[in-house]
């Protein structure tokens, strides 16, 4: 295959050969996408120029790469140059253009007819209050009763015409925002295009297939995740979906799609390291290191062991990897318009037996929350993106997951567990000091009591925090009647307590959260989350 290598100056007599090409494949990445077109062209023998029409009006001509079948071509330089249209407005377009008028123009038609309808019943109401007077023979009793039934008859006739014309309003005001869309999507295309002009040598006449791939930067795709949990069986099935959409000017008709994770950067390079400098300064807390803590949060190594006894994976696309990034070809052919709505294609779906904990965290939320725990195991990862939650087939929310790497301990959140009580209570705080000269006390004494409601029992994982003094002048202390927890420092945050306990039915647990915090007499406490 010839690729584009070397610069082949024109001969006089070179001619000028056009070639059609069709977009044949689609490469889509989270940031741009690149087509390929193909082609074929009959060459003679000498020096020519290709010529490809039809170009996006925005491309870089430093990524534009051109290959020839015929290895015996060769080519010389490539270039672009715009060529604007001369009729924007198109049949198809102005057509459009005339419905929107027409229906317009009904749709005037129909709401004229409900003011009229509008004004009658208005002059029918006015009659019957008799403010428009009326001559006394015309109430008399024998007129009285047929001219109520004339009343009664025009004002139903009426207000079923006002009905039967807003749903013809609605069915209009709807056939006009389509074909709007239809005009919107012309507007959407480019307004000039490109055209390759590449310089070739032929040595004998050839009929040979081509391909030149470009990248565009109006089109994108992301992930759309699902986790479904079936809490009676432990079971969580997780799909995913890429959401793709491009206003890239170019309509991609029955092309073979392919997605890939490899994201474009401005900075290809390891950041360089500099020399970091501490020095102190006066009436300055101690800094935490805040690579000690991490943002997720999971229990203990103990808590955190997970068995996997079944799980299934079913792919709906070709998946290809690396130790870097990973690709995956979309099934058969699609067609994506330029400027039409997303379109949604299944990746892949995967089952897996999970051990489902319940995590409450008292001080914040008076709730225990669902999760769904399992081990990554998959060669391949799952990126980070969107999830939407499902608890036995109920939506109950989206959140931003960051990406589940093979091997990786996993915990999904599946909302309130509403059949755990969850209660926080404050003892009086004793702030006699304790019996220490010179120092001032702040005793906190809470007591989180848990109750369950489930049929069966249930362990849960109750969290606490210790505030983390940052000066030798504070001293925090758990109080000896205080519940101990049976970790502490939860995945490297410190100050993090856990208490791990199983709920029986209807049972209760109680957990005495206590603590001191003793400090220099006249001197306030600063409290401050890292």
């Amino acid at each position: 295959m010839t690729t584009l290598l070397c610069l082949i100056p024109l001969s006089p007599q070179a001619a000028e050969i056009e070639a059609d090409s069709s977009i044949d494949a689609v490469l889509i990445s989270p940031d741009e996408a690149t087509i390929t077109r193909i082609g074929t062209a009959s060459l003679p023998p000498g020096d020519h120029s290709l010529i490809i029409r039809g170009l996006p009006g925005r491309l870089d001509p430093n990524r534009l790469v051109l290959r020839l079948d015929d290895q015996s071509v060769r080519i010389g330089n490539l270039r672009l140059r715009r060529e604007f249209q001369n009729e924007i407005v198109g049949e198809e377009q102005q057509r459009l253009e005339a419905e929107i008028e027409e229906l317009r123009f009904a749709r005037r038609q129909v709401t004229d007819g409900i003011a009229s309808a509008q004004t009658q019943l208005q002059l029918l109401d006015s009659l019957a209050s008799g403010s428009l007077g009326a001559d006394e023979d015309l109430l008399s009793t024998d007129n009285l009763t047929g001219l109520l039934t004339t009343l009664v008859e025009a004002g139903n006739n009426a207000r079923q015409s006002i009905r039967e014309a807003e749903r013809e309003v609605a069915r209009l005001d709807i056939q006009i925002e389509q074909l709007q869309e239809q005009l919107a999507a012309f507007a959407a295309r480019e307004r000039s295009t490109q055209v390759a002009t590449a310089s070739l040598r032929v040595e004998a006449q050839t009929e040979t297939g081509f391909s030149l791939s470009y990248p565009v930067q109006e089109a994108s795709w992301s992930w759309q995740h699902e986790a479904r949990l079936n809490s009676s069986e432990s079971f969580l099935q997780l799909t995913r979906n890429a959401i793709l959409g491009q206003t890239s000017g170019e309509d991609w008709d029955n092309v073979e799609l392919t997605i890939t994770t490899v994201q474009g950067s401005r900075n290809i390079n390891a950041p360089d390291i500099n020399t970091r400098l501490v020095s102190l300064r006066s009436e300055r807390p101690r800094t935490v290191d805040q690579r000690a803590f991490t943002t997720a949060r999971a229990a203990d190594a103990s808590a955190q062991e997970v068995v996997v006894t079944g799980s299934y994976l079913n792919s709906s696309v070709q998946s290809t990897s690396s130790d870097y990034q990973v690709s995956y070809r979309v099934p058969g052919r699609v067609s994506i318009a330029s400027g039409a709505e997303q379109q949604i294609f299944p990746v892949d779906e995967r089952g897996m037996d999970v051990d489902l904990a319940l995590v409450a965290v008292p001080e914040l939320a008076t709730a225990a929350f669902l999760e769904a725990r399992f081990t990554m195991e998959d060669e391949i990862p799952i990126q980070e993106g969107q999830m939407q939650f499902y608890l036995d087939n109920s939506f109950i929310g989206s959140s931003y997951v960051g990406a589940l790497l093979p091997g990786e301990e996993v915990s999904l959140p599946f909302g309130e567990d509403e059949r755990i009580r969850v209660e926080r209570l404050a003892e009086e705080e004793d702030d006699s000091g304790g019996g220490f000269l010179s120092r001032a006390a702040e005793n906190v004494r809470q007591r989180y009591v848990l109750t369950s409601f489930h049929d069966e029992p249930v362990d849960i994982e109750i969290l606490g925090m210790l505030p983390v003094s940052q000066s030798d002048d504070v001293e925090v202390e758990i109080d000896r009647d205080a519940t101990e927890a049976d970790a502490e420092n939860i995945d490297g945050k410190r100050g993090s307590l856990m208490w791990q306990r199983r709920l029986q039915p209807t049972g209760t647990v109680e957990i005495r959260h206590f603590y001191s915090i003793r400090y220099p007499e006249g001197e306030q406490l600063d409290y401050r989350y890292d």
